[in-house]
This record gives C-alpha cells, structure tokens and sequence, in this order.
C-alpha cells in the first residue's frame, strides 16, 4: 500500500506526568482493581439548575477573567495524573504525594458536587501508565499497567466491568468511545482485533499490509466505520482502514505533532495550523498561529485540544504563559489569558472542551488546579484588532494592511479591500469584509502564497489583452445570473477591462492558498490559450481529452437540468466518491464532482492540489488522475518563461517532470462524429 495523505506522531501515555486531553463520558462505583477501600458514594446531589450557570458556584482564579477554580479538588498532598470529561462530570486520576496510592475522584461540575471517589489498585511509578477516557454516553474507563486491567465506570463511579489485558501488554490498546471493546494491532499474524469487554469471541479484521521494517502498528482513534492506524517507522504513517470493506482506502505521511478529533486531523507547520477531514479527502484549511513560524520568532504553540468548533493551544514565553482559543472556521482568537509566569509558575497539562466552558488542568508552582474556563462568552463580539496580532508585537492592523498592500503592489498585484473591494463585478455581486484583522489574515496569505511563485511568473500572465492583475479580498458572492452562478463559490477569476481579476471570499479564509492557487489555474490556462490564438505556441493543452475515460464528457455546466449545483453526490462517477474506485484507484479521473463540470474546473482542481498539499491525496495514486497533473505540469513549464527557467517550481514537488512531447509521442484525440 502506497497510498498517502497523513502522519501521525504516537502519543506515548507515560506515568505521572500524562494528563488527557480528549472528552470522556461517566464513572463507576468500585474502583479499578479493588483494595478493600469501598467506593465513597455522596448522598443527596444538589438540586438541578434550572438555567447553566456554573461559574456562580466557584471563586475566581487570581486575577485572570473568565476563570474560576475548582477549590474542592485543590490539595496540595495530591498531584493529578489524568482526567477526563463528560457530560458536565470530570473523572480525575491523582496520586497522593505522601503515599503514592492512585485514587478516582467524580465530580459534577456544573453543579460543583464530589459524586463519589475510591482508591485504586496499583501504585505510581515512573513505569506505570494510568489512562482514563469517554466508555459509552456517560460512562468512563480506566487503564491500568501491572496489573493490566481495564475497567469500565457508570456515571456515578460504580464499575460495571473489567478485562484484563496482559495477554496484549506488549500492543497499545485502543478503548473505543462505546467501552463495548477494545482494538489492538497483531502484526505477527496480520491481524487487527477487537476484544469485546464483556468477554466474548474476538472479531478479526485483514492486515493486508506490508510494513516497513522495525514498524511498530497501533490503533490510534476511530469514527463511523473507520479505524486509524499509525505505524511508527523511518517514516510514521497514518491509514484510514474501512472495517465494512476490510481494507484501507487513504494513508500518507504529515508533520510530527498532530490532534485527533473524530475525522478531523490537525497539525502544525511554518506557523500555521493545517487541518483535513478523512471524509473530505483532499481538501485542507489552514489560518496563522499567533506565534508565527516558529524559524523567524522564536516562539511556538503547543497543540492542547480540538473539538468540530474550537483550537486551543499554550504557548510558554520566559514571562508569561499564554493560553488561547482559535475559531476554526475563522481561524481567529476567539479568547485569551496571559498567565504570569514570573509570580509563579504554569504548566497547562490538559484541556477539555464542555458546550458552554472549557476545564483546565494546570500546575501552578507545586500545587495542581482544575480551573473552569469561561472562554465562550463573548466569542460572537467583534475580534480585539490587539488580540488578533498581540503576540507578534503588531497592534495596529491597518497600518500592516497598507504596507502588505504597497508590497504587494511592488510584485505587480494590485490588491482591493473593504468598501473598495466590494460590489459588482460581470459575474458576481461581492458583499463588504471590514474587519482589519480578517483582511490582515487575507493579505499575508496572499504574501505567502504570491512569495510561492517563480521570479516573473505574473509578468508572464499579461498580454495586450490582460494589462495588468487585481486582487479583491471580500465576502460572500451572490451570483447574477441564479441559473448559472454558484451559490457557495468561494473565489472567481475573469478578465474585465484588460485586467485579470481574482475576488477571494475571506468567508472561506482557512483554505485561501488552495484556493488562490485554483483560481491562478485559471489565469494560466487563459494565457495559455491566449498564446495559441495568437500563434505564439503551437497547441497548449491540447491533448487534455485524451486522458479522459472512452465517451465521456464534460457536463459544460456548473448546475444540474433540476437546478442544483454538480458535485460528488451528484456526480460521483471516476471521483473518489464512485463506489467503483473503493476497491479500484485507477477508476479515479476527477478529484470531485466539481471537476466533472468544465476542463477548466478540472484542470484547476488538480493544480490546488499539486500547489498547497505537502503530499497528495491518495487517490492521486490513480495513473489516470497523475498522467493528467504530468500533463499539466508539462505544458505550463513549456509555455511559460519563467517556469521554465527555474529548475522545479512548487507545484512540480511531488510528479514526474516530463516533456510534452513525451504525451505527444503516446496520446492522440480521435475527431467526434
């Protein structure tokens, strides 16, 4: 299998010090490996809040706005070793510091109540792991190593059930969200297993994988009918494995520190955050991190939590610790607390996402907290222009903006904003971006990704026709013509007035270099032909139909006859979406759906991809769908200059450089009719 698209980075789970940071669900009564200590269960629960307000019920953490701490778990005799939370309940593992013994402690904490609480059995060691996580709805499971026992909780701590899993000691096991199993990889025998928690018969699931040598195997997460599977080699790999199917359908290698949440794999890279879900193969979102490229500043943001919404991340300076929430779809700071480092110092182990607050886990000196985070409230505000760019000492966005817009400028790119960079345009009506930091976050995308192209391309983009390139940055398009037009576009590209205008829709900022490069696409293939009709070139890109299935065509229209919009549902045929190419990559013609539609859109589909992904989706593994990005490549470096004087531009990083009359000497198009 050869197939790529991500990495994963193992998380090793070691001793003391290891504090999750996924969600979790309910507890129950005895404890893990039962010590003759009984459960301690707490008689007459608080009343149920009529409205969700948990933040009246605790005192304010130092001076920090927004946070409160949770006094009752504060002790300076135990230290915490993990946590979990579920449903408004925290289940917390801590090891007393004067005796070494692990106890489980449950608590509402929207109601600031202790549920109940038990010793465990097993000591802390630095060789022992304790692991806690979601078992069911409301439910929890506790890990334990010598001995190795899993046991599962109800929501009031009383245990339900337990396996032992020395027989599997050697592999990492994998509890799934249920508690119903759990997953571990035999590679010995090419086996993945799942081990029902109530004992009965394993289910046995294919390999069919050859591994790279010395490759370690583990299940890492799973969702829907999906596993992921990590191997640790030369190079850790990640594979999605389809258990309906019994067979991988994506896999690849990405940067080392990674979260995980359901289908939803984030990582960090040059100061951004990059982020794909597996059941929207190909398609990537990034936004800036506040610390910048770590290279340049110095400064970096460790990965805490993620959840479908939110990103938070700690970043540790010598005199402040600084906490922050990221909106993921804009991918702005939502919220932020400075901590003072040199009063005392922080270190944030863990961070759990609840629908109204977020629970922290820190150490404050010698002394651990769980802090309840008020992070919510006002994330519907306007964005603090000071927040948006404080870490990177830039307070005053609308200086930066004209500066990045005069730099701009100076490459030949004449860029648009707010009230200018709105209105009517031939095929489009574009509503007004005014926020300053949105735009800063649009113009230095738009630097980075200009920075990206060879010395003189955009000069090799004029002509007499097309004198010069505007760039609008936006909001939403409202087609003209509603027949025609595409509701949700998130950029277009058209000549009007001899200039070659891009309007970007800053709606969609997280995927704004793929999405630039989609329409730059656009702008080549235009010039290109260009050049044909005026005799300059010979052909251009001719032979595209060529590497088309035998009879197909292009739909030549952005809409269904029922006035629907084309995409992979509608038609998934030779995509990634055709039940066919499951079991057959080289079925795989198109990216999507959307590339069904023109040449054009073809063309561009596969150029964003070639231009913004660090490895390719896997179904470029597809010889149909590679010979047709070879083409691409090939024509744009014989047609261009300035491609063809630079020894391998970005696009050309992960195909094989060929000469067009390699295509010419293999390929013809038969006349129709």
């Amino acid at each position: 299998m050869k197939q790529k698209l991500l990495r994963l980075f193992c998380v090793v789970f070691t001793a003391i010090l290891l504090i999750s940071a996924q969600g979790c669900a309910g507890a129950p009564h005895s404890s893990p490996g039962e010590t003759n200590a009984p459960t301690q269960t707490i008689e007459n629960p608080l009343p149920t809040q009529e409205a969700f307000e948990p933040f009246k019920l605790y005192q304010p953490f130092g001076n920090y706005a927004g946070m409160y701490i949770l006094d009752k778990l504060s002790d300076p005799n135990y230290a915490y070793i993990n946590s979990c939370l579920n449903n408004g309940r925290l289940l917390l593992l801590r090891m007393n510091m004067q005796t070494d013994v692990i106890s489980a402690l449950l608590m509402d904490v929207e109601k600031n109540h202790i549920l109940a609480q038990c010793e465990l059995e097993g000591r802390a060691d630095e060789n022992v792991s304790w692991k806690t996580g979601a078992a069911g709805e409301n439910g929890f499971y506790i890990m334990s190593a010598f001995p190795y026992n899993l046991y599962i909780y109800d929501s009031q701590l009383n245990q339900t059930a337990k396996a032992d899993y020395s027989r599997h000691a050697d592999n990492d096991i994998y509890v799934e969200p249920s508690g119903e199993r759990y997953w571990y990889c035999d590679q010995l025998n090419g086996q993945i297993v799942s081990v029902p928690i109530d004992g009965s018969e394993p289910l046995y699931y294919p390999m069919n994988a050859e591994w790279e040598e010395d490759s370690y195997v583990f299940v890492s997460s799973s969702f829907e009918h999906y596993l992921l599977l990590s191997s640790y080699a030369a190079n850790p790999t990640l594979y999605l494995y389809d258990l309906q199917n019994k067979s991988y359908v994506q896999s690849g290698v990405i940067p080392s520190e990674i979260s995980i949440y359901k289908d939803c794999l984030a990582y960090q890279q040059d100061g951004t955050l990059t982020y794909t879900h597996l059941s929207q193969p190909g398609l990537t979102h990034s936004f800036a991190l506040q610390c910048g490229d770590s290279e340049l500043t110095g400064e970096y943001e460790l990965n805490l939590n993620m959840n479908s919404e939110w990103f938070a991340t700690a970043q540790y300076q010598e005199e402040n610790v600084l906490l922050r929430l990221y909106d993921m779809q804009s991918g702005l700071p939502a919220a932020r607390v400075v901590f003072d480092a040199l009063k005392s110092s922080v270190n944030i182990n863990a961070l759990h996402f609840a629908e109204h607050y977020a629970l922290l886990s820190i150490l404050e000196g010698d002394n651990s907290h769980i802090i309840i985070w008020d992070c919510f409230s006002d994330v519907n505000n306007e964005s603090d222009v000071s927040q948006a760019v404080s870490s990177l000492g830039r307070p005053d966005c609308e200086r930066l903006n004209k500066q990045l817009k005069a730099q701009l400028a100076q490459k030949g790119i004449n860029v648009y904003y707010g009230q200018e960079g709105a209105g009517d345009f031939p095929d489009y009506t574009a509503a007004v971006i005014d926020q300053p930091e949105l735009i800063y976050r649009g113009l230095t995308q738009l630097m980075s990704t200009i920075q990206k192209f060879p010395d003189g391309f955009f000069n090799d983009l004029l002509s007499d026709e097309v004198r010069g390139i505007d760039i609008y940055l936006c909001g939403a398009f409202t087609p003209i013509n509603p027949q025609w037009g595409i509701d949700t576009a998130s950029a277009f590209a058209v000549v009007y007035n001899s200039r070659q205008i891009i309007a970007m829709n800053l709606d969609y900022i997280y995927s704004f270099e793929q999405t630039l490069a989609h329409e730059f696409m656009h702008t080549i293939e235009r010039r290109i032909q260009q050049m044909v009709w005026d005799n300059q070139i010979e052909s251009g890109f001719i032979l595209w139909d060529a590497f088309l299935p035998e009879g197909y065509y292009y739909a030549n229209s952005y809409r269904a006859p029922d006035g629907t919009e084309y995409d992979s549902s509608n038609r998934p045929e030779y995509t990634p979406y055709d039940a066919d190419s499951y079991n057959d990559i080289s079925n795989v013609y198109f990216v999507d759906g959307y590339s069904t539609t023109f040449a054009s859109e073809d063309m561009a589909r596969i150029f964003e991809n070639l231009f913004a992904q660090s490895e390719l989706p896997y179904f470029f593994e597809s010889p149909h769908l590679m010979v047709k990005a070879e083409y691409l490549c090939a024509v744009i470096r014989e047609c261009l200059p300035s491609v063809k004087a630079a020894k391998e531009v970005i696009w050309e990083k992960s195909v094989q450089i060929k000469p067009t009359s390699w295509f010419e000497e293999r390929y013809e198009i038969t006349a129709m009719g």
